[in-house]
């Protein structure tokens, strides 16, 4: 690489590095005479009014105050007063009022006044989320003119903070860079961008947020901020440029990253280095809970890659080569047993195709139930309340451990049914029906079975429901769940919400992305097996029954000697649905 290219990469580590944390205390507002440009976070983009309202915004006349003008690349610009131009923004005012009342309108007529069904109805949920979806176009127009007028209506002087001539550099190297003789982009983009994940986000920079999640492709879900600068850098390359990043490996499998993926999928993804388990990141002698990985993309068609799995700083643990062609799940890839994960995957279905995954309660709900809760042992009328510390594999442990509860404990927490009825309509209906639970923290998957309309579980659980049509027996899908093998799958798939002590985080979003197994029952061998299945989990639940009152030791180790047993006869009726060979069961079995 030339000096030449050098001399306009230096501007952009500025522009990516230094700019995010600056532009945070100072706001630093660019002023484009036909377009208005946006630099928040170090995140440069522009946009254009629609024809309905660009007649409003150019009547706008501008500041007489001299000081309250922008140097923008030598060129300046006034700002906007709202003084003088009230009439003006009285329009706009007017605009916005217009579609934020069509907006709560919808919400209204579709959520407010059914709040009732809505709790109920699956289906009214999802028209009123289409609905949202279908108002986020029409919310653009207005966001675009709240941003620019706020933004022109402060009076801002940077020239004091030292940063104009950065902003100066930055605007000048990417002019450069895109201009007719530099083949339209940089040579090189790299940066260690800023991890800001949706939740500070909306708490500390809801617009910001909102203009990303309308102008970038990539901001969906709970997208963190590091993929909209992902996907501004992509399209900040030449031809045949160079991206390198170092970002956490969440984006590898968690949904919201599956739109980055995609992007990236698009070119040749040369390396992808795995620091998940070294210490990169360490303050006062700690290490910071990021999980790293360095991807470097070069922006021509995608072929083969290298991805290096290192154990310490300069020591690799095993690499191998891999292609992308999906975005379902990439840690997969990259896992040492990838080929028998991929043989499993592709055999199967999503849980979410054909059963309903709820949360157990919400933050809020979380805290009302607490309310209601009681340590009574007489559960007449009562729900018997568990959460992750009372759920062990098919067994359910109410009573005989303390279950800890936003810090209390409580030996047999209850709460009324009529009082969940009433006040949480929906959890009561989840309550009553037959379900599979699984405990949200877990070094291996552990999920119970309730029947009896007796159990409410708590906020760190997830519920899996039938549908009325399926033919599965619930026991089924839970013996499958509790296998070796699906632990396998699960562990390696969702690396990215490893903890400390080797725990997983088991939730609704990475069991809704979990597999299981179809099957044909018009085929008498399949059949056969989900019976055998089915039977086999009564058994252990019987069994486990008995070792909750059982105090004799030698008793107590027969039983357990008996659930063991059943164990690995599902798993081997696991291993066969899966046709796995001798080879593949001896690596599954090494691993459990």
């Amino acid at each position: 690489m030339g000096v030449h290219s050098v001399r306009r990469w230096q501007p952009l580590a500025c522009f990516l590095l230094l700019l995010p944390s600056a532009t945070a205390h100072n706001g630093l507002q660019p002023i484009v005479k036909e377009e208005v440009g946006i630099q928040k976070q170090g995140i440069v983009d522009s946009y254009k009014f629609s024809s309905s309202t660009e007649k409003v915004y150019n009547g706008l006349q501008p500041i007489a105050n001299e000081n309250a003008k922008i140097q923008k690349q030598g060129v300046v610009t006034p700002c906007y007063d709202n003084a003088n131009n009230s009439k003006k923004l009285n329009e706009i005012s007017k605009i916005e009022s217009y579609y934020m009342d069509t907006y709560k309108t919808t919400e209204e007529h579709n959520g407010e006044k059914q709040t009732d069904n809505i709790e109920n109805t699956y289906e009214e949920k999802a028209h009123i989320e289409n609905a949202r979806n279908m108002e986020i176009e029409r919310k653009r127009q207005i966001y675009n003119i709240d941003i620019a007028c706020k933004r022109q209506t402060y009076n801002i002087d940077i020239a004091h903070n030292g940063l104009q001539p950065i902003v100066v550099k930055v605007q000048d190297a990417i002019n450069e860079a895109f201009n007719q003789y530099e083949d339209g982009g940089f040579d090189i983009v790299i940066g260690n961008p800023p991890y800001v994940d949706s939740e500070e986000m909306v708490k500390s920079n809801p617009l910001e947020r909102e203009y990303c999640a309308l102008n970038y492709k990539v901001t969906k879900g709970n997208w963190d901020l590091y993929c909209a600068f992902s996907e501004k850098s992509i399209n900040l390359l030449k031809s045949d440029g160079y991206f390198g990043y170092i970002i956490p490996n969440k984006f590898l499998s968690l949904p919201y990253g599956e739109h980055l993926r995609l992007l990236f999928s698009k070119y040749y993804i040369k390396n992808i280095i795995d620091y998940s388990s070294v210490s990169v990141f360490v303050s006062n002698n700690k290490k910071i809970n990021v999980y790293p990985i360095v991807i470097i993309i070069n922006k021509s068609l995608p072929k083969n890659g290298i991805y290096n799995k290192m154990i310490s700083e300069y020591d690799i643990e095993y690499k191998k080569e891999f292609y992308i062609d999906n975005t379902f799940d990439w840690s997969i890839k990259f896992n040492k047993e990838f080929e028998l994960i991929d043989k499993v995957i592709k055999q199967s279905k999503k849980l979410n195709e054909d059963f309903i995954l709820e949360n157990s309660a919400t933050v809020s709900e979380a805290y009302e139930l607490k309310k209601y809760m009681k340590d009574n042992d007489n559960i007449e009328n009562s729900f018997k309340f568990i959460n992750t510390g009372t759920i062990d594999r098919y067994n359910i442990l109410w009573g005989v451990y303390e279950t800890q509860y936003i810090k209390d404990k409580y030996k047999y927490p209850t709460i009324k049914k009529d009082i969940i009825k009433k006040k949480f309509p929906k959890r009561y209906s989840i309550a009553i029906k037959e379900k599979i639970i699984s405990a949200g923290m877990v070094k291996r998957l552990e999920f119970c079975y309730d029947n009896s309309a007796n159990i409410l579980s708590g906020k760190s659980t997830t519920v899996i429901l039938n549908k009325e049509e399926n033919l599965y027996n619930l026991k089924y899908i839970i013996a499958l769940l509790n296998s070796k093998l699906y632990n396998l799958v699960f562990k390696s798939s969702n690396k990215h919400n490893a903890m400390s002590g080797g725990y997983m985080n088991v939730n609704k979003n990475s069991l809704s992305q979990f597999i299981y197994y179809p099957l044909d029952f018009n085929n008498k061998k399949d059949k056969e097996v989900h019976d055998k299945l089915v039977k086999l989990v009564d058994n252990i639940i019987a069994i486990n029954k008995k070792l909750v009152g059982e105090n004799n030791p030698n008793t107590k180790e027969i039983l357990e000697r008996q659930v063991r047993a059943l164990d690995g006869e599902i798993d081997k009726l696991v291993y066969g649905l899966y046709g796995l060979s001798d080879n593949e069961i001896r690596i599954i079995e090494n691993v459990s």
